[in-house]
C-alpha cells in the first residue's frame, strides 16, 4: 500500500503542480503586459454618423460577445465616438478656417462622467435646439484645454456659456453650435478608460504640417447629442468607433487557455467580415501563443524527468508486487489442488487489488494537495509567488489522472500474479520464492514484441519531434513519444533479463576450476536463482540510470541558458550604436578608464552576387586584432579552432602606398589594348590626405604602345596616393566590350623629376575590381624578355561598374578572406578557396572563401547565411568605392567587473542612441528565470529526493524478501561446514558483482536515454533550433548520492544476513 500510496502523490502533486506552474507563468505575462495592454479594442473610422448605424455595429458587436468567450472574461466595456475635423470659432457662426488653425473634434463615450469631476458649471444634458435648421447641443472641455488656446494666431479662453460654430472640413457646408455648459478635470490619470494616455483623448497632437498646426480641442457631449445634434452636418461623414473591452485576466487563468484562443481568433474573424475595414486588437493573443509556447517546451523537461520518476515508482509496485506473489506462491498451489478455479483466484486478487489501490490512491492525492499547499510557503517559491500561496487546485482532471494511474498500479501488480498463474505450479517447487523455469513474458516472446514497439517510439521520437501542431496551429506533446526515452530504458532492462542468464552462465564456466570456494558459491547461487537476482540488477540499472538522466538533463539544460547568454553577448558587455560615429568616438570609448579590450565590429545585411535577386545574408565584420583574447567561443562550432579562424580572415598589413612627389604636376602612362575600343579611356584614382578622390584621365587607350599625360589637380593637398587604375567606357551593366588592357611604367612628371611610380617589376598587390558579372576580369604581370621589363595585362570582360573596370591595390592582391556558415556554400555551390561578389549598401565586394563556420556568435544562420570577416578589410574597401559614411555600429568590450556600472553610464553619455546588453544582468535574470525555477528545476529536485525515497524502499524490500527466500540456502551452507569468512565472501561477491555489472550498464544507458531526452527538447519556446547547440553535459553529483545509498543499503543488508547466518540455529525448513 505504501508503493501505490507514492505513486498516487507522485501523480496528484505532479498534475496540480503543472496546473500552479501553469497559471502562475501566465500571470506573470499577463502582468507584464499592463493593465491597458490587456483590453480589447475595435476601431473603424467608417460607420456613419448616423443613430441607426452606430447601433446596427454595437448590435452586431454584442451578438459576436454574447456567443463568445469575452462575455466571460471581460469586466467592463467602453465606447468613444469622435467625429473628424472641424473647423471652429468662437461666440461667431463665422468659422476660422486655414492650413495652420487649430481644428475641433465632438467626442462621446459611456464612461466619461464616471472618470472626470465637474470644476465649474454641470454635466451635458441631451436636449438639442434648433435655430434657422442649426442644432446647438451642451458641451463640456478640459479645464487645461479652456484656457490660453491658440486659434488663428490669437490666444482665446473658453468659458461656460460661450457658444462654439463649428463646420465639418470634408463637407465644408453645413453649421452646428455647442454650447460650453461645463470645465471637467480627470479623477484618475492611471484609470484603465485614458488607455495610460488621457491626452490621447483630451488634447491630441496635431497633424505634422510644415510650419506647424496649432492643437485642437475637444469638446465632450453624451451620445444622444452626439448622434442626433451633429448627423445633420455630419451628413455622409464616418465618424471614428472605438470599442474597448476590460478584460479580467483571473478569468482567462482560470479557462482553458487554448479554448479562449480559439474564441478570441473566431471573434477577430467574425468582427472582420461583419464590420467591413475595422481593426480588431487583441494583444492578449500573441502573449498568450508566446508564454503558451514557452510553456510547452519548459514542460518538456518536466514531463521526461516526471516519466522516468513515476516509472520507478511503477517499476517499485512490480518489485513489490513480485515479492508478495512469490511469497504466496504455496498458498496459490493449495487452493488449486483444493479446486479454486482460475477464475475464483483471478477474483480474490482482483478483490484484494482493488482495496490496495484505490483506498491509498484517493488518500494521496489529499495528501499531495495539503503538501503542496505547505511548500509554497518556503522561501524558495517567494520570488516566483511574491509571497503568497502557490494556488493548487484539486480539480476533475487531478482525480482522472490518478484514475489512471491506479488502474495502471493494478495491472503492474497482476502481472506478477498472472505470471505465476501461467507457470507450473506444484507444491515441490512452491517453497521457491523464484525458479528458473522461463517466465510468461519469455515462454510467448513477449519482451521482443516490446522491444521491437519501443524501437518504432524511439525511431518516432529521433525523426519527428515530441512537438506537433494541431489544426488550428497550437503546438502539443505526443505523449506517447514523449516516453520513448522510459521506453528505450525499459527496453534495455528487458534484454538485460534475457542476457544475464547467459552472462553467468559464462562466468560459471570461466571460474570452474578456481579454488575460490566464496566466488563459486556466488556464481552458483546467481545461475540457479537469476530471475531473484535479476530484480536487484534491474533496480540498480534503473537507479544508476536515473541518476544520469536527472543529472545530466538538468546539467544540460542549466548549461544551455549559460550559453545562450553568452552566445547573444559573447563578451562582458556589447555596444549596439544607431547613429554615425567616427575614430574620436573610438578613441573615447577606449580610454575609458576599466576597459581591457574594445573591439569594433560591423554588422548589415548584404546579397549575395551582383544582381538584386540575389539571396540575403548577414554580414559580421570584427576586429580581428584583439578580439580573439576576450570572446566566447566554443570549439565546436567550426573545425577549425579560434585562433586559426581569425587568422584565415585577418587583415594582412597593407602594402606602402604609391605617393605622387610632391613637385610633380602631370601623371604618365604607357598603355595599349587589343582589340581596340572606341570611347575606352585610361583613369587613375587618386586620394589626398583630406580623404579626397579624384579621377585623373588620359584619354582614349590606343591600339598599340602610346604615353598618355594628365594634370594633377592643383587643389588636392599632399600626400596623394594612387590607389586604383581603371576604364571607363559609356556603358552601364553588363555591356561592356571585351578586350585585354595593357599597362605599364606609370610616371609623375614635373619641372624637377620624372620618377616611375607603377612599372609592376617588384610587388604585385594588384586585384581586379568586381564587377556586375562577377571577378570577370584578371590580372596577369607579362614578363618583356627583349625588353628586361615587366608589365600588366588585364584582360577585362563584359561586366562593369557604371562603365568603370580596372585595378586596385590591397594587403595580399586577392580578395577579401571570409568565413562562411554551412548553409551559404549549399545556397552558392561555392567551396573552400572560391572567389565569390556580395552586394553591401549595393556595392560590389570581392571575397574569398578560406573557412567554414557552423555557428558563431550573436549570428543565427536558420534565418540568413552569414559571413565573418575582418572589418578593417571591409571598411577599407566601402571607403576606397567612395561609401565614406559607413562606420562601426557595434563593439564588444572586455571590462573590470568592479568598475562595470561606472563603464556603462560613461557608455550611455558618449554614445545616446545606443543599447547595452550586459551578459552577467543577462545572465542572471536567466539563471532567476520564475519559469525556469518553478519548471525543470523543481522538477528534477522532487524526483531526486522521491527516488532516494524509492531507492531505499525498494533495495530493504528487496534484501528483507532475499533473507527470507534465501534462509535455506544459508542453513544448508551452514550444515556442511561453510565457514563464516567464505560465507560473506560469497555474498559480498555476488551482490558486488550485480552491483558493477549494474554500473555499468545503468551508466551507458542512462546516457543514452538523456540523449534521447535531450533529442526531444532541443527547441526553444519559439519552436526554433538552440542556438548554440545543445551539448551534452555529465553531473555525476546524483550519481554518486544514488550509488552511495546503494553501497550502504548493500553493506548494511550484508551484515544484517552475515548476523543472521552466525546466530540462527540450523533447522530443517521445507
Amino acid at each position: 500500500m505504501i508503493s501505490v500510496l507514492i505513486a498516487s502523490i507522485v501523480v496528484a502533486g505532479g498534475f496540480m503542480y503543472q496546473n500552479s506552474f501553469h497559471r502562475i507563468t501566465v500571470k506573470n505575462s499577463l502582468d507584464e503586459i499592463g493593465i491597458y495592454n490587456k483590453n480589447i479594442r475595435i476601431d473603424s473610422q467608417w460607420i456613419p454618423l448616423e443613430y441607426n448605424e452606430i447601433e446596427k455595429v454595437n448590435s452586431i458587436i454584442g451578438d459576436l460577445t454574447d456567443n463568445n468567450i469575452i462575455d466571460e472574461i471581460k469586466y467592463d466595456s467602453t465606447y468613444h465616438l469622435r467625429t473628424k475635423e472641424h473647423f471652429w470659432n468662437r461666440n461667431d457662426d463665422n468659422v476660422i478656417s486655414g492650413d495652420l488653425v487649430s481644428r475641433l473634434f465632438f467626442h462621446t463615450s459611456n464612461n466619461l462622467s464616471e472618470n472626470i469631476q465637474i470644476v465649474e458649471g454641470n454635466y451635458p444634458k441631451s436636449e438639442i435646439l434648433y435655430e434657422n435648421d442649426i442644432s446647438t447641443i451642451e458641451v463640456i472641455i478640459y479645464k487645461n484645454r479652456s484656457k490660453n488656446i491658440r486659434h488663428d494666431y490669437e490666444l482665446k479662453n473658453l468659458e461656460i456659456n460661450d457658444i462654439i460654430s463649428a463646420q465639418s472640413i470634408s463637407r465644408n457646408i453645413g453649421l452646428v453650435r455647442a454650447k460650453i455648459v461645463g470645465i471637467f478635470d480627470i479623477k484618475n490619470p492611471y484609470s484603465e478608460f485614458w488607455s495610460g494616455d488621457p491626452s490621447l483623448l483630451l488634447d491630441p497632437d496635431p497633424a505634422m504640417v510644415f510650419g506647424g498646426r496649432e492643437r485642437p480641442i475637444v469638446l465632450f457631449t453624451n451620445f444622444q447629442a452626439f448622434t442626433q445634434g451633429l448627423e445633420s452636418s455630419n451628413s455622409g461623414l464616418p465618424v471614428d468607433y472605438q470599442k474597448i473591452f476590460h478584460i479580467d485576466t483571473s478569468k482567462i487563468l482560470s479557462g482553458n487557455t487554448n479554448d479562449i484562443l480559439k474564441n478570441l481568433r473566431d471573434f477577430q474573424n467574425e468582427v472582420f467580415t461583419k464590420i467591413p475595414r475595422s481593426n480588431v486588437y487583441i494583444s492578449i493573443i500573441p502573449t498568450i501563443e508566446r508564454i503558451e509556447n514557452k510553456i510547452l517546451f519548459l514542460k518538456l523537461p518536466m514531463y521526461i524527468i516526471g516519466s522516468f520518476a513515476i516509472a520507478f515508482v511503477l517499476f517499485y509496485v512490480f518489485l513489490i508486487s513480485k515479492i508478495v506473489n512469490s511469497k504466496r506462491s504455496v498458498e496459490i498451489a493449495v487452493l488449486l489442488s483444493r479446486g479454486l478455479s482460475f477464475r475464483q483466484l483471478f477474483n480474490i486478487s482482483i478483490f484484494e487489488s482493488l482495496v490496495i489501490v484505490f483506498i491509498p490512491g484517493l488518500l494521496g492525492t489529499f495528501i499531495a494537495f495539503y503538501l503542496l499547499q505547505i511548500t509554497s510557503h518556503f522561501q524558495f517559491f517567494h520570488p516566483i509567488t511574491n509571497g503568497n500561496e502557490l494556488y493548487v487546485n484539486l480539480n476533475i482532471k487531478v482525480y482522472f489522472y490518478v484514475f489512471i494511474m491506479n488502474i495502471i498500479i493494478l495491472l503492474v501488480l497482476l502481472i506478477p500474479f498472472f505470471e505465476k498463474l501461467f507457470s507450473k505450479i506444484s507444491l515441490n517447487i512452491s517453497t521457491q520464492f523464484f525458479f528458473n523455469s522461463r517466465s510468461f513474458f519469455h515462454k510467448f516472446f513477449i519482451d521482443y514484441l516490446l522491444i521491437l514497439l519501443f524501437g518504432i517510439f524511439i525511431w518516432e521520437l529521433v525523426n519527428k519531434g515530441i512537438v506537433y501542431s494541431d489544426i488550428d496551429n497550437n503546438l502539443n506533446i505526443d505523449i506517447v513519444i514523449l516516453l520513448a526515452p522510459v521506453m528505450f530504458l525499459l527496453g534495455v532492462m528487458l534484454v538485460i533479463i534475457r542476457v544475464f542468464p547467459l552472462l553467468i552462465n559464462i562466468f560459471h564456466f570461466l571460474i570452474y576450476n578456481i579454488s575460490s570456494t566464496g566466488l563459486f558459491i556466488a556464481i552458483v547461487r546467481l545461475k540457479r536463482n537469476f530471475n531473484w537476482y535479476s530484480l536487484s540488477l534491474l533496480l540498480t540499472v534503473f537507479t544508476i540510470s536515473l541518476a544520469v538522466i536527472i543529472g545530466s538533463l538538468t546539467s544540460t539544460l542549466d548549461r544551455n541558458s549559460r550559453e545562450k547568454v553568452f552566445y547573444d553577448i559573447p563578451s562582458d558587455l556589447r555596444l549596439i550604436v544607431r547613429e554615425p560615429i567616427n575614430q574620436n568616438d573610438i578613441f573615447k570609448l577606449s580610454d575609458i578608464h576599466g576597459t581591457n579590450y574594445v573591439s569594433s565590429a560591423f554588422r548589415e545585411k548584404g546579397i549575395i552576387g551582383t544582381t538584386q535577386q540575389g539571396p540575403s545574408f548577414t554580414l559580421l565584420g570584427l576586429d580581428t586584432k584583439n578580439i580573439e583574447e576576450f570572446i566566447w567561443y566554443r570549439e565546436d562550432f567550426s573545425k577549425i579552432n579560434k585562433s586559426k579562424l581569425f587568422d584565415k580572415i585577418r587583415k594582412l598589413p597593407d602594402p606602402l602606398p604609391i605617393y605622387i612627389p610632391l613637385e610633380a604636376t602631370h601623371l604618365s602612362a604607357n598603355s595599349m589594348q587589343e582589340p581596340y575600343v572606341k570611347d575606352h579611356f585610361f583613369w587613375i584614382i587618386l586620394e589626398d590626405s583630406e580623404k579626397r578622390k579624384v579621377t585623373v584621365t588620359l584619354g582614349q587607350i590606343e591600339s598599340n604602345w602610346t604615353d598618355k599625360v594628365a594634370k594633377i589637380p592643383s587643389h588636392l593637398k599632399h600626400p596623394i596616393e594612387i590607389v586604383s587604375i581603371q576604364t571607363f567606357m559609356p556603358v552601364s551593366g553588363d555591356t561592356g566590350t571585351p578586350t585585354d588592357w595593357y599597362v605599364d611604367n606609370v610616371r609623375a612628371i614635373g619641372p624637377s623629376t620624372n620618377k616611375v611610380l607603377i612599372d609592376f617589376e617588384e610587388d604585385n598587390y594588384w586585384s581586379t575590381l568586381p564587377t556586375s558579372n562577377g571577378l570577370d576580369d584578371t590580372i596577369k604581370i607579362i614578363s618583356d624578355t627583349q625588353k628586361e621589363n615587366k608589365f600588366a595585362k588585364i584582360s577585362l570582360d563584359v561586366g562593369t561598374v557604371v562603365g568603370v573596370r580596372g585595378i586596385y591595390r590591397n594587403s595580399n592582391g586577392k580578395p577579401i578572406p571570409i568565413a562562411v556558415s554551412e548553409n551559404y556554400l549549399n545556397l552558392t555551390e561555392n567551396l573552400i578557396g572560391d572567389y565569390a561578389v556580395v552586394q553591401v549598401y549595393g556595392g560590389f565586394v570581392p571575397v574569398q572563401i578560406v573557412a567554414v563556420v557552423d555557428n558563431f556568435p550573436t549570428l543565427d544562420s536558420t534565418d540568413d547565411p552569414f559571413i565573418i570577416l575582418d572589418i578593417n578589410s571591409l571598411l577599407n574597401f566601402l571607403e576606397f568605392r567612395g561609401m565614406v559614411n559607413v562606420s562601426e555600429n557595434e563593439f564588444f568590450i572586455d571590462v573590470d567587473e568592479l568598475r562595470k556600472n561606472e563603464i556603462k553610464d560613461k557608455i550611455s553619455n558618449l554614445f545616446m542612441s545606443s543599447t547595452i546588453k550586459d551578459a552577467d544582468e543577462n545572465l542572471k535574470q536567466t539563471l532567476v528565470d520564475p519559469t525556469t525555477i518553478l519548471g525543470w528545476k523543481v522538477t528534477s529536485y522532487l524526483s531526486i529526493s522521491l527516488c532516494i525515497v524509492i531507492l531505499v524502499l525498494s533495495f530493504y524490500s528487496y534484501f528483507f524478501a532475499f533473507y527470507t527466500n534465501n534462509r535455506k540456502d544459508a542453513f544448508i551452507l551452514k550444515s556442511i561446514g561453510i565457514s563464516r569468512r567464505t560465507f560473506i565472501i560469497s555474498l559480498f561477491l555476488e551482490n558486488l558483482l550485480l552491483i558493477v555489472f549494474g554500473l555499468f550498464i545503468g551508466i551507458i544507458t542512462g546516457y543514452y536515454s538523456a540523449k534521447l531526452s535531450i533529442s526531444g527538447i532541443n527547441y526553444f519556446y519559439d519552436g526554433k533550433l538552440p542556438l548554440p547547440p545543445i551539448i551534452f553535459e555529465w553531473n555525476f553529483i546524483p550519481l554518486l548520492i544514488f550509488l552511495f545509498f546503494i553501497l550502504i543499503i548493500n553493506i548494511s543488508s550484508i551484515y544484517f544476513i552475515y548476523k543472521k547466518f552466525v546466530y540462527d540455529k540450523v533447522e530443517l525448513v521445507r
